[in-house]
């Protein structure tokens, strides 16, 4: 299995290597919200076990150059949480690991052959194999995937062909790394950057 990356969506197998107080990991990483919010500080440790997470940022740990460390934020869940934990204590999620239902390939196989998206597609449904094809046929369809199913990878792929799809990014996904790429492929994409990345964005 491949390194985790940045964007990836991973399972807290292992609660014991959160660093709860690491707050210079944090400010270097560019989350300084960590320290500031006190949601990302006060924390029960043990809720984190089984939580399906979202990977925002890869790094060194400082002092132990053979730590690698990442920060994480809870993805479908009412319980709110960013943190920093060592990558050994993370395990990468498939999409909707279960093996496709004839219902699925159908599905997929209709989408290939001409149909319209106009409505969410249901999660069971949601495959790299769907992703994929939405790529290659149509990237606005991306519109039509929940967000929690898609990483900033999927994103990266979906501006490189289409900077002005960045609107249809949620805005607290539109990371400065997203950002650039899509005013570099796109500059009326800069509309649809957050204020507070703005200056960064266009130096």
């Amino acid at each position: 299995m491949r390194d985790i990356r940045e964007g990836d969506i991973c399972e807290v197998v292992n609660s014991g290597g959160i660093y709860p107080a690491y707050k210079n990991f944090a400010i270097k990483a560019g989350h300084s919200d960590m320290v500031a919010n006190i949601e990302y500080v006060k924390l029960n440790w043990g809720e984190t076990l089984g939580k399906t997470v979202r990977v925002l940022y890869i790094g060194r740990h400082e002092d132990e150059s053979c730590v690698t460390l990442a920060i994480v934020e809870v993805i479908n869940s009412p319980l709110k949480m960013k943190f920093i934990i060592n990558t050994t204590g993370l395990k990468m999620k498939e999409l909707n690991g279960s093996e496709p239902t004839v219902e699925m390939i159908y599905f997929l196989e209709e989408y290939l052959l001409g149909k319209k998206l106009s409505q969410i597609v249901p999660d069971e449904y949601v495959r790299e194999s769907l992703i994929e094809a939405i790529f290659l046929k149509n990237p606005l369809d991306i519109q039509y995937i929940n967000s929690t199913r898609l990483t900033d990878e999927h994103y990266k792929r979906m501006l490189c062909k289409d900077g002005g799809l960045l609107g249809l990014i949620p805005e607290a996904r539109r990371t400065m790394k997203l950002c650039k790429i899509a005013v570099e492929n796109e500059a009326y994409a800069e509309r649809f950057v957050p204020e507070k990345l703005k200056l960064l964005v266009n130096r």
